[in-house]
C-alpha cells in the first residue's frame, strides 16, 4: 500500500515539483518461531542450571532470553500493525540496542543466579564478570546492526510480496502500483 503526500514549503505551500512518498507496511500478527524457542530455551536452561558455570553457556543463555522476550514484546505491541518504513527501521534499530544491552544484563544475572545457587564457592572469576561489562557496548552495537539487517530484510521480503519485482537499484513496484 502507497501514499503519497506532497511536500510543503515553509508556508504550508505545496511545492509541485516536489513528491515524497511514504510505504505503510503491515507486520506480522506472530513472531515466527517464537513458541519453538521459548521451549528450546527452557530445555536449555534447565540443562544449564545443572552443569558447572562456563562464561560460553551463560552468555548463550542470556542472548537466548533477550531474543526470546524481543519476540513477546513484538507480539504483544507491533504485531499486525501498519507502520512506515521510517517508523519501522527506527523501531528494529532501537530493539535491537534494547536486545543487545539486556542480554549483557541478563548475563550478569544468570552469573549471579548461578553462583548463588551453587554452594561449593562462585562460578565465575571476577576476571569474567569484568569482561561481560566491557561487552555492553559492543554487545549493543552488534544488536542496532542486527535490528537493521533485520529491518531491511523484512523490507525487501514485503515489498516482493506486495508485487515488486528486484532490480539492480532496488525492489520497484510494479505497473500494477
Amino acid at each position: 500500500m502507497m501514499v503519497y503526500i506532497k511536500w510543503c514549503g515553509r508556508r504550508g505551500r505545496a511545492l509541485d515539483k516536489a513528491k515524497t512518498i511514504i510505504a505503510v507496511m503491515e507486520l506480522p500478527q506472530k513472531a515466527p518461531g517464537l513458541k519453538l524457542a521459548v521451549i528450546l530455551l527452557a530445555a536449555y536452561a534447565a540443562v544449564w542450571i545443572a552443569l558447572e558455570g562456563n562464561l560460553l553457556r551463560v552468555t548463550m543463555l542470556g542472548w537466548g532470553t533477550a531474543v526470546v522476550a524481543l519476540g513477546a514484546i513484538y507480539e504483544r505491541l507491533l504485531g499486525g500493525r501498519q507502520v512506515s518504513l521510517v517508523l519501522w527501521f527506527g523501531v528494529a534499530a532501537a530493539l535491537g540496542v534494547i536486545v543487545g544491552f539486556s542480554s549483557a544484563v541478563l548475563t550478569l544475572l544468570f552469573m549471579a543466579l548461578k553462583s548463588g545457587l551453587h554452594a561449593h564457592g562462585p562460578e565465575f572469576s571476577p576476571a569474567q564478570i569484568d569482561w561481560v561489562v566491557e561487552q555492553v557496548p559492543w554487545w549493543s552495537s552488534a544488536g542496532l546492526l542486527a535490528g537493521v539487517g533485520v529491518a531491511l530484510i523484512a523490507v525487501a521480503a514485503w515489498r516482493i510480496e506486495e508485487g515488486g519485482q528486484a532490480t539492480g537499484d532496488g525492489v520497484r513496484p510494479t505497473a500494477d502500483d
